[in-house]
């Protein structure tokens, strides 16, 4: 504190800037890694920065032109109420017969996320765990 008050004002100035800004870098670095493929909304005058996460749906309707009318429905269902499990779980029962089992996988992760009891997910799961 002593050194500050020598320096002077605008040399005191200076130095407290000179802090904010080794402080408040490392942080927006941070933020332009984690926001990179996210939506994000920012406000100039105080920087602050919202994330929403897109959810694997929103990415596959991106592709929807090229994808079966069952799945394009399922995945509609979905974006209608993103809390329904049982949604999660016909889409994950979509991918299972078409043996696309990654996709599957991540139903399942969302079933159980809403609901980590639902028992069916969960044995689901574990099958998926012997076959991955």
């Amino acid at each position: 504190m002593d050194v500050l008050r020598r320096a002077g004002g605008d040399a005191s100035q200076r130095i407290k800037d000179k802090l904010q800004d080794t402080i408040t870098q490392p942080v927006r670095r941070t933020v332009e890694r984690v926001t990179h493929g996210v939506a994000s909304r920012t406000s100039a005058a105080d920087q602050v920065v919202t994330l929403r996460k897109r959810s694997m749906v929103s990415e596959k309707m991106e592709d929807a032109a090229h994808r079966d009318e069952q799945e394009v429905a399922l995945m509609r269902a979905i974006e209608q109420n993103p809390h329904d499990s049982k949604a999660y779980e016909q889409l994950g029962d979509y991918y299972m017969e078409r043996e696309q089992f990654e996709d599957a996988r991540d139903c399942y992760k969302y079933v159980l996320r809403l609901d980590p009891r639902h028992r069916r997910a969960q044995v689901a799961m574990k099958n998926l765990d012997r076959v991955l």
